[in-house]
Protein backbone atom coordinates (compact mmCIF):
# COMPACT_ATOMS: atom_id res chain seq x y z
CA UNK A 1 0.00 0.00 0.00
CA UNK A 2 1.08 3.59 -1.02
CA UNK A 3 2.32 5.77 2.03
CA UNK A 4 3.03 9.54 1.26
CA UNK A 5 6.81 9.29 2.26
CA UNK A 6 7.49 6.90 -0.77
CA UNK A 7 9.78 7.77 -3.60
CA UNK A 8 8.77 8.39 -6.98
CA UNK A 9 8.92 4.44 -8.74
CA UNK A 10 10.31 3.79 -12.02
CA UNK A 11 9.52 1.62 -14.45
CA UNK A 12 11.00 0.37 -18.33
CA UNK A 13 8.98 -0.71 -20.48
CA UNK A 14 11.32 -0.91 -23.40
CA UNK A 15 10.30 -0.77 -26.99
CA UNK A 16 5.85 -0.80 -27.12
CA UNK A 17 3.28 -0.08 -29.36
CA UNK A 18 1.99 3.53 -28.77
CA UNK A 19 -1.92 2.11 -27.95
CA UNK A 20 -0.64 -0.74 -25.94
CA UNK A 21 1.50 2.24 -24.25
CA UNK A 22 -1.69 4.43 -23.94
CA UNK A 23 -3.62 1.72 -21.68
CA UNK A 24 -0.74 0.64 -19.38
CA UNK A 25 -1.16 4.75 -18.68
CA UNK A 26 -4.30 4.29 -17.68
CA UNK A 27 -3.93 1.40 -15.68
CA UNK A 28 -1.57 3.48 -13.64
CA UNK A 29 -3.79 6.29 -13.74
CA UNK A 30 -6.05 4.34 -12.00
CA UNK A 31 -4.23 2.63 -9.47
CA UNK A 32 -2.15 5.98 -8.16
CA UNK A 33 -5.62 7.50 -7.78
CA UNK A 34 -6.53 4.65 -5.66
CA UNK A 35 -3.32 5.32 -3.64
CA UNK A 36 -2.31 2.03 -4.19
CA UNK A 37 0.95 2.75 -5.76
CA UNK A 38 3.46 5.90 -5.57
CA UNK A 39 4.30 8.53 -8.31
CA UNK A 40 5.31 6.37 -10.82
CA UNK A 41 7.53 7.23 -14.24
CA UNK A 42 7.35 5.21 -16.95
CA UNK A 43 10.06 5.30 -19.80
CA UNK A 44 9.22 3.93 -23.12
CA UNK A 45 10.82 4.00 -27.00
CA UNK A 46 7.60 3.47 -29.47
CA UNK A 47 7.83 2.10 -32.92
CA UNK A 48 7.04 4.74 -35.79
CA UNK A 49 3.76 6.35 -35.02
CA UNK A 50 2.72 9.91 -35.55
CA UNK A 51 0.29 11.81 -32.87
CA UNK A 52 -2.51 13.81 -32.56
CA UNK A 53 -3.27 16.42 -29.72
CA UNK A 54 -6.42 18.38 -29.47
CA UNK A 55 -5.25 21.27 -30.51
CA UNK A 56 -4.48 20.22 -33.83
CA UNK A 57 -7.13 22.15 -36.28
CA UNK A 58 -4.71 21.31 -39.76
CA UNK A 59 -5.44 18.06 -42.14
CA UNK A 60 -1.63 16.97 -43.05
CA UNK A 61 -0.29 14.73 -45.21
CA UNK A 62 2.36 12.66 -43.57
CA UNK A 63 4.26 8.96 -44.82
CA UNK A 64 2.62 6.29 -45.94
CA UNK A 65 2.35 3.35 -43.25
CA UNK A 66 3.07 4.88 -40.23
CA UNK A 67 -0.27 4.95 -37.71
CA UNK A 68 -1.55 7.72 -36.66
CA UNK A 69 -3.27 8.37 -33.20
CA UNK A 70 -5.57 10.76 -32.04
CA UNK A 71 -4.84 11.43 -27.98
CA UNK A 72 -6.54 13.02 -25.31
CA UNK A 73 -3.52 15.47 -24.55
CA UNK A 74 -2.77 19.31 -25.35
CA UNK A 75 -1.01 20.39 -28.78
CA UNK A 76 -0.65 19.50 -32.28
CA UNK A 77 0.97 16.76 -34.44
CA UNK A 78 4.04 15.13 -33.39
CA UNK A 79 6.56 12.35 -34.06
CA UNK A 80 7.26 9.32 -32.13
CA UNK A 81 9.86 6.56 -32.48
CA UNK A 82 13.11 4.86 -32.42
CA UNK A 83 15.87 7.28 -30.36
CA UNK A 84 13.76 9.01 -28.93
CA UNK A 85 13.07 8.78 -25.14
CA UNK A 86 9.49 9.24 -24.06
CA UNK A 87 8.79 10.10 -20.39
CA UNK A 88 5.70 9.36 -19.35
CA UNK A 89 5.32 10.73 -15.20
CA UNK A 90 2.11 9.54 -13.41
CA UNK A 91 1.93 12.01 -10.99
CA UNK A 92 -0.53 13.30 -8.66
CA UNK A 93 -0.69 17.04 -9.08
CA UNK A 94 -1.40 17.50 -5.47
CA UNK A 95 2.29 17.59 -4.76
CA UNK A 96 2.33 20.98 -7.21
CA UNK A 97 -1.04 22.36 -5.42
CA UNK A 98 -2.76 21.38 -8.43
CA UNK A 99 -0.59 24.24 -10.44
CA UNK A 100 -0.29 22.79 -14.28
CA UNK A 101 1.92 25.30 -15.11
CA UNK A 102 4.49 24.68 -11.92
CA UNK A 103 3.82 20.61 -13.04
CA UNK A 104 5.16 21.67 -16.43
CA UNK A 105 8.16 23.80 -15.25
CA UNK A 106 9.08 20.83 -13.03
CA UNK A 107 8.79 18.83 -16.15
CA UNK A 108 11.15 20.98 -18.13
CA UNK A 109 13.43 22.04 -15.64
CA UNK A 110 14.61 18.05 -15.35
CA UNK A 111 14.92 18.11 -19.12
CA UNK A 112 16.96 20.92 -19.13
CA UNK A 113 19.22 19.98 -15.80
CA UNK A 114 19.83 16.80 -17.71
CA UNK A 115 21.20 18.11 -20.86
CA UNK A 116 23.07 20.87 -19.53
CA UNK A 117 24.78 17.61 -17.61
CA UNK A 118 25.99 16.61 -21.37
CA UNK A 119 27.31 20.54 -21.95
CA UNK A 120 24.25 21.73 -24.24
CA UNK A 121 22.89 24.72 -23.66
CA UNK A 122 19.29 23.98 -22.95
CA UNK A 123 16.87 26.60 -22.06
CA UNK A 124 12.93 27.21 -22.58
CA UNK A 125 12.18 30.04 -24.96
CA UNK A 126 9.38 32.53 -24.08
CA UNK A 127 5.78 31.57 -25.08
CA UNK A 128 6.84 27.83 -26.79
CA UNK A 129 6.39 25.02 -24.84
CA UNK A 130 9.57 22.11 -24.71
CA UNK A 131 12.94 22.33 -24.57
CA UNK A 132 15.35 24.09 -27.24
CA UNK A 133 19.08 24.14 -27.99
CA UNK A 134 19.02 28.16 -29.56
CA UNK A 135 16.36 27.70 -31.82
CA UNK A 136 15.55 23.84 -32.18
CA UNK A 137 13.69 21.96 -30.27
CA UNK A 138 14.68 18.64 -28.51
CA UNK A 139 12.26 17.67 -26.41
CA UNK A 140 8.11 18.14 -26.41
CA UNK A 141 6.11 18.54 -23.36
CA UNK A 142 2.35 17.29 -23.27
CA UNK A 143 0.24 16.53 -20.90
CA UNK A 144 -3.08 15.67 -19.28
CA UNK A 145 -4.85 15.87 -16.21
CA UNK A 146 -7.19 13.23 -15.05
CA UNK A 147 -9.99 14.20 -12.87
CA UNK A 148 -10.48 10.95 -10.87
CA UNK A 149 -11.69 9.85 -7.27
CA UNK A 150 -11.28 13.65 -6.53
CA UNK A 151 -7.73 13.53 -7.88
CA UNK A 152 -6.03 15.60 -9.93
CA UNK A 153 -3.50 12.47 -11.87
CA UNK A 154 -1.01 13.84 -15.13
CA UNK A 155 -0.25 11.50 -17.21
CA UNK A 156 1.85 11.71 -20.69
CA UNK A 157 4.85 13.57 -20.19
CA UNK A 158 8.12 14.41 -22.31
CA UNK A 159 9.39 13.23 -25.35
CA UNK A 160 13.61 13.47 -25.63
CA UNK A 161 14.99 13.18 -29.15
CA UNK A 162 18.51 11.57 -28.53
CA UNK A 163 19.36 9.69 -31.93
CA UNK A 164 15.25 10.26 -33.72
CA UNK A 165 15.82 9.92 -37.66
CA UNK A 166 14.51 13.71 -37.92
CA UNK A 167 13.63 12.83 -41.87
CA UNK A 168 10.12 11.83 -40.28
CA UNK A 169 9.54 14.89 -38.87
CA UNK A 170 9.78 16.49 -42.78
CA UNK A 171 6.33 15.23 -43.26
CA UNK A 172 4.57 17.21 -40.81
CA UNK A 173 4.72 20.58 -38.60
CA UNK A 174 5.64 18.65 -35.70
CA UNK A 175 3.50 20.97 -32.60
CA UNK A 176 3.10 23.84 -34.85
CA UNK A 177 6.80 23.96 -36.45
CA UNK A 178 9.17 23.68 -39.17
CA UNK A 179 11.00 20.53 -39.51
CA UNK A 180 14.37 22.70 -39.34
CA UNK A 181 13.30 23.38 -35.78
CA UNK A 182 13.61 19.93 -34.70
CA UNK A 183 17.32 18.29 -33.52
CA UNK A 184 18.42 15.77 -31.18
CA UNK A 185 21.00 15.08 -28.58
CA UNK A 186 23.50 13.07 -31.09
CA UNK A 187 23.25 15.91 -33.94
CA UNK A 188 23.95 18.52 -31.18
CA UNK A 189 26.93 16.64 -29.68
CA UNK A 190 28.37 15.17 -32.93
CA UNK A 191 28.64 11.42 -31.30
CA UNK A 192 26.40 8.50 -30.78
CA UNK A 193 24.61 9.07 -27.53
CA UNK A 194 23.27 5.86 -25.77
CA UNK A 195 19.26 5.98 -25.09
CA UNK A 196 20.06 3.93 -21.89
CA UNK A 197 22.40 5.60 -20.49
CA UNK A 198 20.56 8.80 -20.69
CA UNK A 199 17.65 7.15 -19.21
CA UNK A 200 19.40 6.23 -16.15
CA UNK A 201 20.85 9.95 -16.42
CA UNK A 202 17.09 10.98 -16.47
CA UNK A 203 16.14 9.27 -13.64
CA UNK A 204 18.38 10.34 -11.04
CA UNK A 205 17.40 13.88 -11.93
CA UNK A 206 13.73 13.27 -11.81
CA UNK A 207 14.47 11.90 -8.34
CA UNK A 208 16.51 14.68 -7.38
CA UNK A 209 13.99 17.40 -8.63
CA UNK A 210 11.15 15.22 -6.84
CA UNK A 211 12.86 15.52 -3.71
CA UNK A 212 13.56 19.02 -2.91
CA UNK A 213 9.82 19.77 -4.51
CA UNK A 214 9.21 22.05 -1.09
CA UNK A 215 12.48 24.31 -1.96
CA UNK A 216 11.28 25.82 -5.56
CA UNK A 217 9.64 23.64 -8.27
CA UNK A 218 8.65 25.12 -11.65
CA UNK A 219 12.10 27.46 -11.58
CA UNK A 220 13.61 27.12 -15.18
CA UNK A 221 16.97 29.28 -14.23
CA UNK A 222 19.28 27.02 -12.90
CA UNK A 223 17.97 27.02 -9.46
CA UNK A 224 17.63 23.31 -8.56
CA UNK A 225 21.26 22.77 -7.42
CA UNK A 226 6.92 -4.49 -12.51
CA UNK A 227 3.78 -5.04 -10.07
CA UNK A 228 1.21 -4.06 -12.45
CA UNK A 229 -2.54 -4.70 -11.98
CA UNK A 230 -5.06 -5.20 -14.45
CA UNK A 231 -6.82 -1.79 -14.52
CA UNK A 232 -10.15 -0.87 -15.09
CA UNK A 233 -10.92 1.84 -17.85
CA UNK A 234 -10.30 5.43 -16.52
CA UNK A 235 -12.47 8.40 -17.81
CA UNK A 236 -10.48 11.25 -17.68
CA UNK A 237 -13.37 13.85 -18.66
CA UNK A 238 -13.24 17.59 -18.16
CA UNK A 239 -9.22 17.47 -18.09
CA UNK A 240 -6.69 20.20 -18.51
CA UNK A 241 -4.33 20.23 -21.34
CA UNK A 242 -0.61 21.67 -21.60
CA UNK A 243 1.37 22.06 -24.74
CA UNK A 244 3.69 20.29 -26.51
Amino acid sequence: MYNRDMAPDFRYQGFMDYGESLASQREYVLLRSEENIPDTVLFVEHPPVYTVGRNETESRTIIEDIPVHKVDRGGKMTFHGPGQLVIYPLVDLMLFDRDIRKYVGFLTDTVIHLLRGYGLSAAELPGLPGVWIGARKICAVGIRINKINKRWIASHGLALNVSVDQRYYAAISPCGLSSASVTTMEAELGRVVDLTEVTGLYQEMFRKHYAILGKGVGKSDGSFASNKKAGRSVSSANAADSLV
